[in-house]
């Protein structure tokens, strides 16, 4: 996430995670063991879940509505928050997939768009800000420029992030930064109607010596039917910053579009070393 000069206006939106009712129901056995599993495992074994029913599946959809908040520990807080709505579609047909994530109200970009397409003639990442700069890690050329079209280039990977994780909704890659998500909860619930699994835990982040230097929580309601979440939600507080993001699922379904999911929002740009 690029940051910058903010409006001192961004309020933090409400950070408890969102209640879902256990109507005591059996556990599908798709998720036997997660609570029992080890942290990194329980969380590999709920994205293979989700690919699954990707791969499996020769049209798919889920969209979501929902808020992202960061705030960056100390001074840079005041002028470097992001407080926006965020509205992401995973969609599928045939073997090509496409994850789009849009921020409405993000600092110098104003709206900050991604797109990841993994297509038969290649894995393209697609943003409005310099792709370039950020694969480089020239982030001040990102900040100072003036021209936020979209532009795609060839990769898998942008700013050092696994793009493809995020994709399959692999949590598995917050380790990297050290923090793990210890699953205490798992029942059957329901969202708009719709039967699902809600999981749930805490997080903790680890230095070096073992020190903890960052805490939160999570919890989403895993569809029963897709194995994609139908809510997502996180709350934590690090040394660094904290985070606040909650997605609700707006439709999912086996249906898809050919030419939406191929199509590319911007030139495809040579990456410039």
């Amino acid at each position: 996430m690029i940051l910058g000069n903010n409006s001192k206006s961004a309020t933090q939106p409400q950070s408890e995670l969102p209640q879902f009712q256990n109507i005591s129901g059996a556990v599908p056995s798709a998720f036997n063991g997660i609570l029992t599993q080890p942290s990194l495992q329980a969380t590999q074994s709920l994205a293979a879940l989700s690919a699954s029913h990707l791969s499996n599946a020769t049209q798919f959809s889920v969209s979501y509505k929902g808020v992202l908040y960061i705030q960056p520990s100390g001074a840079l807080g005041a002028i470097a928050t992001v407080s926006s709505p965020l509205y992401i579609n995973e969609s599928k047909y045939g073997n090509s997939t496409k994850l789009s994530m849009n921020a409405t109200s993000i600092p110098i970009l104003g709206s900050g768009r991604m797109v990841y397409a993994a297509l038969e003639n290649g894995t393209f990442i697609c943003t409005n800000f310099n792709a370039t700069a950020v694969s480089a890690g020239k982030y001040a050329q990102v900040l100072a420029s003036s021209n936020h079209s979209t532009g795609c280039i060839k990769a898998t990977t942008l700013g050092g992030i696994n793009i493809g994780n995020i994709a399959k909704f692999n949590l598995s890659s917050l380790s990297s930064a050290s923090i793990r998500l210890n699953y205490t909860k798992d029942y059957q619930s329901t969202y708009k109607g719709m039967q699902c699994t809600y999981i749930s835990g805490n997080m903790v982040q680890l230095a070096s010596n073992g020190t903890a230097t960052g805490t939160g929580e999570f919890g989403a309601c895993i569809s029963d039917t897709y194995y994609m979440p139908l809510s997502l939600a996180i709350s934590f507080n690090g040394k660094q910053a904290s985070v606040f993001m909650n997605l609700n699922e707006t439709s999912i379904g086996n249906y898809s579009n050919k030419s939406f999911v191929d199509s590319l929002p911007g030139p495809v740009i040579q990456i410039k070393t």
